[in-house]
């Protein structure tokens, strides 16, 4: 019961920690921020957006169209995706950079959990 509720917590909380992120960094920092950084902090909420997608559509699909199989890369892309995001998400600063890093924390812990079980 804890792992689902756990699990299913860190499902919501990436793209609504995203979301807060993105929202900051429209407000404040894509003025504040150099070229450069500001690029690379949009990349990696992007990445850990992609991410948080590869993850979610193949159970979608696996539900509703009975689908058997997913492709055997994907679960590396997905944890390819979330590491650099997360990393990326270094170039951002404030309460932007801590929720994309909470964010690609969630989706890295789910990922590592969801492949080990």
């Amino acid at each position: 019961m804890i792992g689902t509720s756990l699990l299913l917590l860190l499902l919501l909380a990436a793209p609504a920690l995203l979301v807060l992120a993105y929202r900051e960094w429209t407000r404040r920092l894509r003025r504040d921020l150099s070229g450069w950084r500001s690029n690379v902090g949009l990349l990696s909420l992007v990445a850990l957006l992609l991410s948080w997608i590869s993850f979610v559509t193949p159970i979608v699909l696996l539900g509703a169209f009975k689908i058997q199989r997913m492709p055997e890369i994907l679960p590396a892309l997905q944890v390819l995706l979330a590491i650099s995001g997360t990393l990326s998400a270094l170039a951002l600063k404030g309460v932007s950079r801590i929720e994309s890093l909470g964010a690609g924390l969630c989706l890295i812990f789910l990922f590592f959990t969801v492949l080990n079980t």
